[in-house]
């Protein structure tokens, strides 16, 4: 086995690997949109010489490419790489041995460029993966799941509630619970903190990316909300048909009582109204809300691992 840099030219041999990584997952959630690989998204990923390829003679093994560096989860003075669920690959058979050297090869170019945080995005079901980054030091930290919105009973409440979607100037009412999602956030055990937006930032985002958003209204006060957008974390979020929930927060005061599970019946229903086949949202594995939350409804379908090395091992920038 060869560990090369990963070049522009590889892109064509990555996405047929990528593909049978997809069709894989595939056969464990067969909810999945089929879909076409983008040569061009993998060509992208070999513009920061971050990238590393395994070859067996012409052969392609497997291929490790990442962004950034960049600032890693908002720490100042942390810098990070990130490996999309499209910018690593590996050939079914011999998957361990094949990821440990092309990690380790990539991991020295990533702490000679400054990054000291190493993040991967991988398919749920690789088993395989799973222990080899437990080996390698990694855990957990986010899930992208997919419902196809048919076949599940969500629960109405028991109370009268009104379930509406807000027209754009009502964005404002989503705000609180945004800042509330933030703070939530950044409490213990899930520690995520990032910037939170400014009200005028949060309209002018929700604006430019076309998000929507959906209230459940007890006796007129906003009791839990979605947002909506057409693209998620992933390559395969973005499809035609699949719409994503980006953000979701219920007040304390109206937890177990259906609310939240009403809601979201009420956004399927008028996603599926609207053509869509697919609902995808990514949450983090450490957060308790989310965890027992999602999977209710959704199957996971990617797994981001992140690891933290020394810094002392790393190339100041």
């Amino acid at each position: 086995m060869e560990i090369v840099e990963f070049e522009a030219e590889h892109a064509k041999k990555a996405v047929r690997i990528l593909d049978e990584n997809y069709q894989a997952e595939k056969r464990h959630v067969p909810v999945l949109p089929e879909l076409h690989m983008d040569t061009e998204l993998m060509r992208s990923m070999a513009g920061n010489h971050l990238g590393v390829a395994a070859f067996e003679g012409e052969r392609m093994l497997g291929f490790l490419t990442c962004t950034g560096p960049f600032n890693a989860f908002g720490i100042p003075g942390v810098r990070g790489v990130f490996s999309p669920l499209h910018g690593n690959g590996a050939v079914l058979e011999g998957r361990h041995k094949i990821y440990a050297r092309m990690y380790q090869m990539a991991a020295k170019k990533w702490a000679a460029a400054g990054a000291a945080s190493h993040a991967f995005c991988f398919f749920a079901h690789d088993e395989i993966l799973k222990e080899m980054f437990y080996q390698y030091g990694f855990g957990l930290r986010t899930v992208d799941a997919v419902w196809n919105m048919e076949g599940i009973h969500v629960q109405t409440p028991e109370e009268h509630v009104i379930f509406r979607e807000l027209r754009q100037r009502e964005f404002a009412l989503a705000y609180p619970f945004y800042q509330k999602t933030s703070d939530h956030l950044r409490e213990s055990p899930t520690f995520f903190w990032h910037p939170p937006k400014g009200l005028e930032e949060f309209l002018r985002a929700a604006a430019e990316q076309g998000d929507r958003f959906f209230v459940a209204e007890v006796k007129g006060t906003a009791a839990a909300c979605y947002m909506v957008s057409k693209e998620g974390e992933s390559f395969i979020s973005g499809v035609s048909g699949m719409q994503n929930i980006c953000g979701a927060y219920c007040l304390s005061e109206y937890r177990g009582r259906n609310i939240a599970g009403g809601l979201l019946g009420f956004v399927a229903e008028t996603l599926k109204n609207e053509g869509n086949s697919l609902l995808g949202v990514d949450y983090e594995s450490f957060n308790p809300a989310a965890q027992s939350f999602w999977p209710k409804y959704f199957t996971p379908y990617t797994n981001g691992v992140v690891r933290r090395i020394d810094e002392s091992s790393v190339t100041v920038q």
